[in-house]
């Protein structure tokens, strides 16, 4: 520990674990074999410390040996090659950290070791200020910098810095508004470090626009300010600048496009400002991709810290965080050893941006709705401050009236709330809205159209607040009891808008509470007609079915059904409750399919040849089919939100009888029964399964091709999704044609062996690679499908890949 605070500093010492550890055969270890031996702690909770990154595991150590500082002169001279590294260097303090050591030194030793922090340690997913930005000495000498006797100094590299430092405030406001629930993934403490409040975005602008004139002419060979005129040939010869007068223009350019964006999405935009956000987005990728192309900077230009003269190291302190107050544990600062890493990196926060734009302008909730379902599967997960920006600009403005949005209408909290604030509205008239449910699949419930019935009672504002957050406010200038109830529909937006975990858990928690909406239903005395009371009953039911469904893939999204048994049982609850979403959708909509209901028969089927597969494979390694068995402890510990009493609709009247719905939905004798009673299905007729699969994912695609929900950022992320459930297809396809191999070797015995409940369980094998599989014809709902390709620094992937594999 530090002795003296004042003098001592801390050290790394991360390489001596990383040696000690490749040195140490993990996998010949017990999990009660000592890891790290630590005074404060045993062997089993330093493993456990290691998993979630105690902050004593990083406590440090004092130096013994006072090593070399380079001293930091913020007037000393820079040549233009340096300005240019000093402004990559600090952006990549803002937006680029490659991972820690110790990650990768988890990631040598055992792969459930590694945390997820350090896989995302820029300032924009979590880490300090004092951790990255504030390790740029020059922003702390803005000030100073306005008497550098070199203009390009004072005015190109000043501009810059005082640009990303506002931009860095503006996010750090955003998060301190706490749109995201309980401040999560982020650490927002600015440290009592001064970043610039009192100079405004306009001001920062017009000292940027000031710093692109003067690199624009530059070559004319004089800087002219009011009171002089400036010879630039004394500091620099054009020649040699003029290789990075065009790197430093573009670099400008981005810092400005990327402020304004900024700017324009914390403050209240209206409509019409939303709709010029991509312009300006667009313009910042084009400067990115011009810096990227330009000669002076190839992508495989290294910008590596250690490999800068003195004085670009001296612009920088890693140890800056020993000089402020803080409780979090320190983490050593690292650069991106390449120029292409960084710019990768700047183009996944733009694209992110981009999504935040697609879906302002969206106007139906089914926009919404597809739009948040691919946004939740993205790996990696957004930035925190993407999906904070997302839980405020969702919306078109909202009226009292049936009127459509205006364009000066304001998209912020000023003029409305967002629709994850509890006293955001979405629009449900039941008299109009239940009938498009059904006939567009929630295609057509427009936030811009809000309509009541002519006497609303108290009882139907109860029903309406409840399930769609509906506040009185806007009904009424009234006080109501009620206009502050838990939303639904807003609660089951912000589960796909939080982290994977936290989201999992939203959906969980929210399946009593749809449970309790629906007896309110027949409570309360509602003034509806008795089929738009039953559309209203089948609308919340149909939610809780989702909310259960996303639950369960999301617990293969997260890696929690492991074990072999957890696995089949899973794929058994996917397949029930995506037949049973679907049997209501297909009810609101009296028989009209949608692109949304084909989606829930595919999953249904996929889960279960997958099912089918798993058992097959267990037959297929020679071992007897008695060792198969379903634990009854397990499944119900795995699926037990979705049966408990409060969130079941099997004992209701409504769902159970008047729809003839099956039941019980989820019951361990019905999943034993269903696999007793059922014989395994031949290769032959997996096979008609999956070309039936491949061949509704093909119309699935065109049928989203014209429909381009919510822009074209958006229909990349369902085809995405399409390809994803694509490939899992062709690797169970693959699977199944290694099963007609083995067909032939099939004896009637074990075909007819006997099965029970006790002696039911699950095994699984590796699967083989892909196949390809192309439907042929001319039909374009029947096209081979076509893989969509990635943007540059989109590197995201749909974890839907996870759902069906077959080990």
């Amino acid at each position: 520990m530090k002795q003296n605070e004042k003098e001592e500093e801390w050290t790394d010492i991360t390489h001596i674990f990383i040696q000690g550890a490749l040195r140490t055969n993990y996998r010949t270890m017990t999990s009660c074999s000592l890891l790290i031996s630590l005074s404060w702690t045993s062997s089993r909770p330093s493993k456990s410390h290691s998993q979630i990154m105690d902050p004593r595991m990083d406590s440090g150590v004092g130096r013994t040996i006072q090593e070399h500082v380079l001293q930091f002169n913020p007037l000393q001279p820079l040549a233009p090659s340096q300005v240019a590294t000093i402004i990559d260097l600090s952006l990549a303090c803002e937006v680029c950290l490659p991972p820690s050591p110790l990650n990768h030194f988890c990631d040598q030793i055992s792969d459930n070791l590694a945390s997820p922090i350090f896989s995302k340690v820029t300032w924009y997913t979590g880490r300090l200020l004092s951790q990255t930005v504030l390790t740029s000495s020059y922003l702390h000498h803005l000030d100073t910098l306005k008497s550098h006797p070199d203009p390009l100094v004072k005015l190109v590299l000043r501009a810059y810095l005082l640009a990303l430092t506002k931009s860095c405030a503006i996010i750090s406001d955003e998060i301190s508004q706490e749109n995201l629930r309980q401040n999560e993934d982020v650490n927002s403490e600015q440290q009592i470090v001064d970043i610039y409040h009192d100079i405004d975005v306009t001001q920062t602008l017009e000292e940027l626009d000031e710093a692109y004139s003067v690199l624009k002419c530059w070559p004319n060979g004089t800087f002219n300010e009011p009171s002089t005129s400036i010879p630039l040939l004394t500091f620099f010869g054009i020649v040699e600048l003029d290789d990075y007068r065009i790197p430093l223009m573009e670099r400008i350019r981005f810092r400005i496009e990327f402020l304004y964006s900024l700017a324009l999405l914390s403050s209240s935009p209206t409509v019409l400002m939303v709709s010029s956000l991509e312009a300006h987005l667009h313009s910042a990728r084009e400067a990115i991709q011009s810096i990227r192309l330009h000669p002076t900077y190839p992508a495989t230009s290294s910008i590596s810290f250690t490999a800068q003269n003195s004085s670009v190291r001296s612009a920088f302190n890693p140890n800056f965080h020993q000089t402020v107050t803080s409780h979090s544990p320190p983490r050593p600062v690292h650069f991106p050893d390449t120029f292409h890493h960084l710019v990768a990196m700047v183009q996944r926060i733009l694209e992110e941006l981009s999504l935040v734009y697609q879906i302002a302008l969206g106007n139906s909730f089914s926009d919404w709705l597809s739009f948040f379902h691919a946004f939740s599967r993205r790996d990696p997960i957004a930035f925190p401050f993407v999906r904070s920006y997302l839980m405020v600009s969702t919306c078109p403005p909202f009226t009292p009236f049936d009127h459509p949005p205006q364009a000066d209408y304001p998209l912020s909290l000023s003029g409305f709330k967002s629709i994850f604030q509890n006293e955001n509205v979405i629009a449900l008239n039941p008299n109009q809205t239940l009938s498009w449910l059904g006939r567009e699949c929630l295609s057509d419930l427009s936030a811009g159209q809000i309509c009541y019935p002519s006497n609303p009672s108290n009882t139907n504002r109860y029903l309406l607040d409840r399930l769609s957050g509906v506040s009185f406010f806007f009904l009424s200038c009234e006080h109501h009891p009620l206009a502050s109830l838990f939303c639904f529909l807003v609660n089951y937006f912000s589960a796909f808008a939080a982290n994977r975990p936290r989201g999992r858990r939203i959906l969980s928690n929210s399946l009593s509470e749809w449970k309790a909406l629906y007896n309110a239903t027949w409570i309360n005395r509602l003034d509806l007609p008795d089929s738009t009371l039953q559309g209203l009953q089948i609308l919340i039911y149909y939610f809780s079915i989702e909310s259960g469904l996303q639950v369960s893939l999301m617990g293969f999204d997260l890696e929690l059904y492991e074990l072999n048994n957890d696995r089949l049982a899973m794929w058994w609850v996917i397949e029930r409750l995506s037949e049973r979403a679907w049997l209501l959708l297909n009810e609101l909509s009296q028989g009209a399919e949608s692109l949304d209901g084909r989606l829930l028969r595919i999953l249904g089927k996929l889960a279960r040849v997958a099912a089918q597969l798993t058992r097959r494979k267990h037959q297929q390694s020679g071992r007897p089919l008695s060792e198969l068995r379903l634990r009854r402890a397990v499944f119900e510990r795995r699926i037990r939100p979705l049966i408990a009493r409060d969130a079941s609709f099997d004992d209701s009247s409504l769902v159970v009888s008047q729809l003839a719905l099956p039941r019980p939905l989820l019951d361990y004798h019905t999943m034993v029964s269903s696999f007793l009673s059922t014989p395994p299905l031949l290769p032959q007729d997996l096979h008609h399964i999956l070309a039936d699969v491949m061949e509704q994912l093909g119309q699935v695609s065109a049928l989203a091709r014209r429909q381009k929900r919510v822009g074209l950022s958006q229909f990349h992320a369902v085809s995405l999704y399409i390809d994803c459930l694509t490939r899992a297809t062709e690797k169970l396809i693959a699977t199944n044609q290694a099963g007609l191999r083995w067909l032939e070797g099939v004896t009637k015995a074990e075909d007819e062996c006997t099965l029970s409940l006790e002696s039911l369980k699950i095994s699984s094998l590796s699967s083989p690679g892909p196949v390809q599989y192309d439907l042929g014809g001319d039909d374009p709902d029947h096209a081979p499908l076509q893989r969509p390709v990635p943007h540059l620094g989109q590197e995201s992937q749909d974890v839907a890949a996870r759902w069906f594999l077959v080990n």
